[in-house]
């Protein structure tokens, strides 16, 4: 009983340790280009909307 708690409560941190060293990144490349002119648009911001907190950029 005390060997199998004591693998149960290794497991539990193992597993623990293992989520925590998770970053969920995700990368939006591109361009952002004026539809009439087609030039790129220097400095426009870029927002994603409906994530908290609010993330966004300025394009370059």
């Amino acid at each position: 009983m005390k060997k199998r708690t004591l693998f149960n409560l290794g497991l539990f941190l193992l597993l623990q340790v293992n989520l925590i060293g998770q970053n969920l990144t995700q990368v939006v490349k591109g361009q952002i280009i004026d539809k009439d002119t087609r030039v790129t648009i220097i400095g426009a911001n870029v927002i994603i909307i409906n994530s908290d907190p609010l993330l966004g950029a300025i394009c370059l």
